[in-house]
């Protein structure tokens, strides 16, 4: 039998590409309960009646899409994302500070009634491109 001369490199590579996958799976199950916590931390807040709305997406849930059903503007937009001004109750150092520390690449930042959108991230996504994007659910209670 033939012996590759760096077979325990070789072995050590496809494991590597094996566990691919489950790292994936892994990385966007932390992101669905990051925005999923977000959602209860909100909605328990002072701001519980603004409308606001944490949203997985993506193919690896790694965008979290922040939907408002009140008209904010770009300041509130920035508030919210930085943790100034009210939302510094709520959630010191902000959103975005909190989404990026739980494994999202791009937070995205629109009003469900017009085409406000503030985007951080290297997709620098709009609204129309946001929209278009998966939208990750937290796996149903009782499944697995």
């Amino acid at each position: 039998m033939y012996r590759f001369p760096n077979s325990a490199a070789i072995l050590a590579l496809l494991a590597w590409f094996a566990a691919l996958p489950a790292q994936a799976a892994e990385q966007a199950q932390q992101c669905v309960a990051a925005a999923h916590e977000l959602q209860e931390t909100f909605d328990r807040s002072i701001v519980k009646g603004w409308q606001l709305k944490f949203i997985a997406r993506g193919e690896g849930c790694e965008v979290l899409h922040v939907e408002s059903f009140t008209n904010l503007g770009k300041p509130s937009q920035e508030a919210l994302a930085k943790g100034t001004m009210v939302y510094r109750k709520v959630l010191p150092g902000g959103v975005n500070k909190y989404a990026f520390s739980h494994g999202f690449s791009d937070v995205v930042y629109t009003n469900a009634h017009n085409a406000k959108t503030l985007s951080f991230g290297p997709k620098n996504l709009d609204r129309a491109q946001v929209k278009k994007l998966k939208r990750c659910a937290p796996p149903r209670k009782g499944k697995s």
